[in-house]
């Protein structure tokens, strides 16, 4: 996203709840190695498209919490359906960015990958 793993690195051992969590579960501080093992063990227990959510567009009125439910009013009220819908909530189409407000208007300097497909489409 954008950043060094120096960056990353310093940023986590920063935060005393990272160290902690670190020390405990990897035996060590914060490592490039560790970070990438903790997001690729989260993003498996990542279970969609048969997810609580996924059973709760299918009906199953019992699958999400009420905050949950209350979430889901608000993400439909301000129009994200629009287009963060289907089975991927929205990773299954390219959108413009800046639906709400101009995407690049408080961006200090704008750099090739904040453009995305546009350099390439």
């Amino acid at each position: 996203m954008n950043n060094s793993w120096d960056d990353i690195i310093a940023y986590l051992s920063r935060d005393r709840s990272y160290r902690r969590q670190f020390q405990q579960i990897y035996k060590n501080t914060p490592t490039a190695e560790a970070v990438r093992n903790a997001i690729a063990t989260y993003e498996r227990t990542l279970i969609t498209p048969n997810a609580p959510f996924d059973r709760y567009l299918k009906g199953d009125k019992n699958a999400i919490t009420a905050t949950e439910k209350q979430g889901y009013d608000r993400f439909k009220s301000y129009g994200c359906v629009a287009c963060h819908q289907g089975i991927n909530v929205g990773g299954n189409m390219y959108q413009r960015l800046g639906t709400f407000e101009d995407y690049f208007a408080r961006r200090d300097s704008i750099t090739v990958a904040d453009i995305g497909r546009m350099s390439i489409s």
